[in-house]
Order: C-alpha cells, then sequence, then structure tokens
C-alpha cells in the first residue's frame, strides 16, 4: 500500500496511541501531539482516507478512530521502529526457543517469556490449531446469549472463543458437548 508522508505519520500515531490507551483516537488528540502543526480538520481528512483504505475505523458515531486488523499489519511491516538484537538476546532467545527435547507447549511458553523479559511488555504466543488432534470440546454459558467454547488439544494447548449464542440453555450445552466430544476425540479440526 502507498501512503503518503503524512499519511503515515497519521497511521503511525493513531496505532501507538491505541496500544498505548486501548481507546480510540480523535482528531483533537492528534492535532496536540504531532509535530507538525496540522489542523483537527486536516487530520479528519487524512483520516478519512485512511478509513478508505481500510486502515482504521470508527468504532460508533462520533468515536475517535483506531486500527483494523490491516492497519495494525501495514503498521507492523512498514511503520514499527525496529531495533537490532544484542549477541547476547540473541543467544538467550536461541537457547530458550530451541526445540530440542522440548514439549511444543514449552517452547511457547519460552518464548513468550524471552519476548516479554526483551520488551518488557507481556508476551502472547498464538498458534495455529487446526492441524492437532482434539482432546476435548467443552461449552460453558457465560451470560443470557454468550457461550464459551473450549478445545483442549491432545499435546494440552487450549483454545477459547466467547460467541454468541441465544436462547441456549446449559443441558443443550452439555448435550452438545457429549456429542461432539464422542466423535471428535482424536481428530483435527480439518478432519472434522
Amino acid at each position: 500500500m502507498d501512503l503518503d508522508l503524512r499519511s503515515r505519520e497519521i497511521l503511525q500515531w493513531i496505532v501507538e496511541e491505541y496500544l498505548s490507551t486501548g481507546e480510540p483516537v480523535g482528531s483533537r488528540t492528534l492535532s496536540r501531539r504531532l509535530e507538525v502543526s496540522l489542523s483537527a480538520a486536516t487530520i479528519r481528512n487524512v483520516m478519512a482516507d485512511l478509513m478508505d483504505a481500510n486502515l482504521i475505523y470508527s468504532p460508533h458515531t462520533s468515536a475517535g478512530r483506531q486500527p483494523t486488523q490491516q492497519g495494525l499489519r501495514f503498521y507492523v511491516d512498514t511503520l514499527m521502529q525496529r531495533g537490532e538484537l544484542s549477541a547476547i538476546d540473541r543467544a538467550q532467545i536461541e537457547s530458550k526457543c530451541h526445540g530440542d527435547g522440548h514439549t511444543v507447549r514449552e517452547v511457547y511458553d519460552n518464548a513468550s517469556s524471552v519476548l516479554s523479559g526483551l520488551s518488557s511488555c507481556v508476551g502472547v504466543v498464538l498458534a495455529p490449531k487446526i492441524h492437532k488432534p482434539i482432546s476435548q470440546i467443552q461449552f460453558l454459558k457465560m451470560e443470557a446469549d454468550k457461550v464459551l467454547v473450549v478445545l483442549v488439544m491432545r499435546d494440552g494447548l487450549v483454545e477459547n472463543r466467547l460467541i454468541d449464542m441465544p436462547g441456549v440453555t446449559r443441558d443443550q450445552l452439555e448435550q452438545a458437548s457429549n456429542y461432539l466430544n464422542a466423535r471428535a476425540r482424536g481428530k483435527t479440526l480439518v478432519e472434522l
């Protein structure tokens, strides 16, 4: 994607402010923070272009803007400042995350721990699980219309998602869990 310098700078500020606060970012906030003096109206025009490019969106009317998945990916690939690792840091990563003699879960845990230590931020490792055999499926009613789906893989990894399911009872969820467990155990999601 080809963005001009002003659009890149505004997108970078939106992403960084959103990651810092977790709140949508308004044009007035940006006009105070940018090194170049731009009016809130000019910033709103650039934000409209970024919305057209599907890099940011507004969660609701009159809210600020926050990055889309595509906007976050563009930021990571193009705008994020990257530093070089020292030889010591590189050796630490390699020693803790090398797969020899470790389970997949241990490698993921070590990778998360090392990244967290190096970045002074929370480390989270997500791994696709569609090719791993399923050990158990469980449905848990959380709210009136929300259900937590928990997939436990044979190697101990757990995947969970909160989904909308209005009108379902706990008994129905238990029946669904039993039914799926009888048929899914040992199979991958792709096989199912």
